[in-house]
């Protein structure tokens, strides 16, 4: 027996090849965004990120907004259309208000207010030939801002101007140096550092307007930059680079420049991040990054095919944001280094072992890391990080390792593609196991390889039991030192082949397999046979979706974690057997570990998930490497340093999950933008709310969540008043809403950076819709009283026209009584007086009463006539009154021998009148025609009716003798006589005027002047 396993051992060792040792290559992962990602143009000058954390970028063809997933194009030709458009961007700054400055090559400077809506967003600042400080023309080709929010920049590579924002000013330094300047930078005193060629370094004293030259060891100083610490660093334009910590006076050369040889080439950019690392850009020799802990050099350069490199060796420059991201503006794209992704190291196997895949590793308590491949097993030192190969053939054969597995009594044991081995740790051994050979599965397997080694106590023997990719469970008796076969007769045959990747041992005296058919399975050791229960989808809690289990895991809490590919992750409940799934989880959940703060780190769809159980938030690591790569694969491996490993093709992935940096779930969300019919109003967004007429029925409102650590930004949305739940957004950042009804809404919006990961905190817009003015309340209050107002005017109208009646009533009753009334009862008293005469046989007397009684009847007869037509309303016109006097006065003047006329203005002919004025007018030219036949003793009379406007114009004239009067204003005083006091009165009624004239020579003229209302 001992000779059989000795000769095994030697068997395998003799087919060793030499051992290859080697370097393995640690790669920083590039980002990169280029026109296919929505850049204007390749070419990135500089970069700025403002205090909301959007990214602003200056290309060679304008200028973009970024939020992490969109480019936002910003037009801001100026308002000159003759000028050439602004489109060549050379510096960004941020003032104190938070406008952005934007230097140019073209265009001059602008500033733009993002509170503003277009076409007010920019303001140009340009050369004016009248205006002394005014800005210079010329190519801007520095920008800075120091904390009083002035300006500073470099103009064609000779003037040093400088902004004062208060007095709108620019301030020109010229003939101060001979050499051009090349580089500016303000440090937070306010100190001003210029660099340019001919060994030129100074720091500026604007009261002074003097350059304090100090003595360097370049050509060329091409750029300078001041640490948070107040280091001041200077690149020259031979690759070398210089430093001056506060307080020194003297620049020494750095490390940096005698590790990076014989580069000879311009140093672009320089930045420091907060842990000292510090990153160098060169114009044609890419990336140099040094680690000050290490004291190592890394040098990156674009890879022909390598998607995680950088795109382009030129670079522009170098900008750390606040978020600990690194961006490089090249000549051929942007790139980021993700804060959020450094941590995850991506180690290349060197290709000189030839290695196509890694299935499993191990780190032991030196620190070396132990590599499982499909060519062998490789060996990573801690210490100076070579690879050894320790095996890479077997019998001639290349040889699988699927599987390290560490027993708890010391012991290292490899499943591989030919059956289990152990590893001498001693000795540096590995054999096949005692008695291996005896077996006819175990001594050679076929189309298989080990997928899981668990231990545990079998009828009373430590056991390790082993899974196997088409064939069932085994075990391996370590007292009896063989391969017993599990009795397949207590296991139902439609499982007999299952896939079995994972033996879990709870240590609680469960052994938990993973299934790919089954589900979870139980496997329970006793006396007998090892018996097993499954937990199928019947029981899951959630349907089906645990049918498919990957991994079994138990937290530093004591729960069992379980992941299924196609359900996502489950937390198991012991007591009732059932599964509590995650909901936010990815179906494609392969492999996962608790880490120290019990937070579950999975390897999904190719990249890392994490999931806070204790706080119940889930996010994804969606690395770009790993994408760009096929990604991970699964079971992530615990290190003892604390790393957590896990597997690619020809590399793999290691990170501290302590410095992870947490992914923000929920960041916040910022109105971009709102837009009536397709019209940008943003300055509307920056008020106390907004109000619309109902006439802008259609707008558009355009949100954004900068965001920079993958690609998993979701929104959600709702408009208080409308939508009862919040509606899913995904990736889309806009909402458009139309023909809302009046009222007042409330538009809220937040993100998260995994789907249900939505947090409480949301941005909000408030906004009222007005109503049409036939909806508003002023309308109608208006109509009220309109309506009001109408009932009120017809019932006064009525009330009026009653009125009116009742005064014509009232007019008729009293003319038939002061008229008739007194005429008839005259004729009574008559009518006695001539019965007492006729007793009295007077009848001359007699005779003349009946004479006076006779001229009373026609009298009465006449008035009657009178009132009669005055009321009759087919008279209402002037013309009716013309004939109506025609026939009235022509025959009494007849008789008296008088020429009487009467002429109208024909525009009166069919002007109708009112009832009372049409009576008080013909009463009164009755009474002046029947005075001036009675007393005037006149030989014409005359009557004539005009009009001027609406004013009518009656006047009657005769030749006769006239009469005396007091004259007055209304031509009236002192006139006796109850004609001319009727007259009178009913001009008055008329609201009209009365005159008369009169003369002894000339006759009499009555006038009476009145308006038709």
């Amino acid at each position: 027996m001992k000779d059989r396993c000795f000769a095994v051992i030697f068997t395998v060792f003799a087919v060793l090849p030499s051992i290859v040792a080697a370097k393995p290559v640690y790669s920083l992962f590039f980002r990169k965004f280029t026109p296919e990602n929505g850049l204007v143009n390749s070419h990135i000058n500089v970069i700025l990120m403002d205090r909301r954390g959007f990214l602003w970028i200056g290309t060679e063809d304008g200028l973009q907004r970024f939020d992490g997933k969109y480019f936002t194009d910003l037009n801001f030709a100026d308002d000159d259309k003759d000028s050439p458009k602004a489109n060549i961007i050379t510096g960004l700054c941020q003032g104190n208000d938070d406008d952005i400055w934007i230097a140019t090559a073209n265009g001059g400077l602008f500033r733009y207010d993002y509170r503003q809506s277009a076409p007010r967003r920019f303001k140009r600042y340009a050369y004016k030939e009248t205006d002394p400080y005014s800005l210079p023309p010329g190519r801007i080709t520095n920008l800075n801002i120091d904390s009083d929010g002035n300006l500073w920049m470099i103009i064609d590579n000779e003037l040093l101007v400088n902004y004062k924002a208060r007095q709108n000013r620019f301030y020109k330094y010229a003939h101060l140096w001979k050499a051009p300047l090349l580089s500016l930078t303000i440090g937070k005193d306010n100190s001003i550092w210029i660099g340019g060629e001919s060994k030129l370094l100074g720091n500026f004293n604007a009261e002074k307007r003097c350059l304090n030259l100090i003595e360097n060891q370049s050509s060329a100083v091409t750029t300078i930059y001041i640490d948070k610490e107040g280091t001041i660093w200077y690149g020259d334009n031979k690759g070398k680079l210089f430093y001056r910590t506060k307080g020194r006076k003297l620049f020494l050369e750095h490390t940096l420049s005698k590790q990076i040889v014989a580069l000879n080439d311009m140093i672009s950019s320089i930045v420091r991040t907060p842990n000292g690392q510090l990153y160098v850009g060169f114009r044609n020799s890419g990336l140099a990054c040094y680690d000050p802990l290490s004291r190592s050099v890394c040098r990156y350069l674009k890879g022909v095919a390598d998607d995680g490199s950088i795109s382009d060796d030129h670079i522009n420059i170098v900008y750390p944001d606040e978020r600990g991201n690194i961006w490089l503006g090249t000549n051929n794209g942007l790139n980021q280094i993700s804060a959020i992704f450094s941590p995850f190291k991506r180690v290349v196997i060197p290709k000189v072992f030839r290695v196509n895949q890694i299935f499993d590793l191990y780190e032991d308590i030196v620190g070396n890391l132990w590599i499982a491949t499909d060519r062998g097993v490789l060996r990573e030192s801690g210490k100076d990080h070579h690879i050894d190969v320790i095996v890479s053939k077997y019998k001639g054969q290349d040889f699988i390792v699927n599987r390290f597995y560490r027993d708890v009594d010391g012991a290292f044991y490899w499943g591989t593609n030919y059956s289990l081995f152990r590893y001498n740790d001693k000795s540096g051994t590995v054999a096949i196991l005692p008695n291996t050979e005896e077996d006819p599965m175990m001594r050679k397997l076929k189309n298989s390889t080990i997928l899981s080694i668990a231990r545990d106590n079998i009828k009373g023997h430590p056991a390790l039991l082993i899974s196997l990719s088409n064939r069932f469970l085994r075990y391996y008796d370590l007292t009896d030192k063989r391969w017993i076969a599990v009795n397949e007769k207590n296991v139902q045959k439609e499982i007999w082949d299952d896939k079995i990747t994972k033996i879990y041992n709870d240590n609680n005296g469960h052994l938990w397999l993973a299934t790919w058919k089954s589900g979870l399975g139980d496997l329970t050791c006793n006396s007998n046979q090892p018996v097993i229960h499954y937990h199928t989808s019947s029981n899951t809690g959630k349907g089906g979706r645990a049918m498919n289990v990957y991994d079994i895991e138990k937290d530093f809490k004591g729960d069992i974690w379980i992941s299924s590919y196609g359900g996502g992750l489950y937390k198991m409940d012991t007591v009732s057997n059932t599964l509590d799934h995650v909901e936010e989880s990815s179906n494609l959940t392969e492999g996962f570990l608790p880490d120290k703060e019990n937070n579950l780190w999975m390897i999904c769809n190719g990249h890392f998930h994490k999931y806070d159980s204790k706080n119940r938030r889930y996010t994804c690591y969606d690395i770009p490497e790993l994408r760009t790569n096929e990604g991970v694969r699964g079971f992530p491996i615990a290190g003892e340093s604390g790393n957590i490993f896990a597997a690619g093709n020809d590399y793999y992935v290691k990170f501290d999950p302590q410095q992870v940096p947490k992914i923000n779930l929920s960041p916040k969300v910022y109105f971009t933008d709102f837009s009536i019919f397709n019209k940008s109003f943003n300055k509307l967004l920056y008020g106390a709310g907004i109000t619309l007429e109902k006439s802008q029925n259609y707008f558009t409102i355009d949100f954004s969540a900068p965001d920079y650590g993958g690609d998993n930004i979701q929104y959600l949305y709702r408009m208080v008043g409308i939508d009862s739940n919040w509606v899913m957004a995904g990736i889309k950042n806009s909402v458009s809403y139309s023909n809302l009804k009046a009222g007042k809404y409330e538009f809220q919006v937040k993100a998260s950076n995994w789907k249900g990961n939505y947090a409480s905190n949301f941005s909000s817009l408030q906004i009222i819709v007005e109503p049409p003015f036939y909806e508003q309340y002023w309308f109608s209050l208006l109509v009220i009283m309109i309506i009001c107002s109408i009932i009120y005017h017809v019932y006064m109208y009525q009330i009026r026209e009653l009125k009116k009646i009742q005064d014509v009533r009232n007019g008729i009753a009293r003319d038939l009584h002061d008229q008739v009334g007194s005429t008839l009862s005259s004729i009574a008293v008559y009518t006695e007086v001539a019965k007492i005469f006729q007793q009295q046989n007077k009848r001359n007397d007699v005779e003349q009463l009946l004479k006076i009684i006779s001229e009373t009847a026609t009298s009465i007869v006449q008035e009657m006539t009178d009132i009669i037509w005055s009321i009759d309303a087919k008279n209402d016109h002037i013309i009716s009154i013309v004939k109506r006097i025609e026939s009235y006065a022509k025959p009494l003047c007849a008789a008296k021998g008088i020429k009487f006329s009467i002429d109208a203005d024909a525009k009166l002919f069919h002007q109708s009148m009112s009832m009372s004025l049409r009576k008080n007018l013909f009463l009164i030219l009755k009474e002046a025609i029947n005075n001036a036949i009675k007393h005037a003793d006149c030989k014409t009379l005359k009557a004539v009716l005009s009009v001027d406007n609406e004013t009518i114009s009656l006047e009657v004239k005769d030749d006769g003798v006239g009469f005396d009067y007091v004259h007055d204003n209304s031509g009236l005083s002192g006139v006796k006589g109850n004609g001319l006091s009727n007259m009178k009165n009913r001009a008055e009624q008329m609201n009209g005027l009365l005159r008369i004239v009169t003369s002894g020579k000339s006759g009499t003229s009555l006038t009476v002047t009145f308006k038709i209302v």
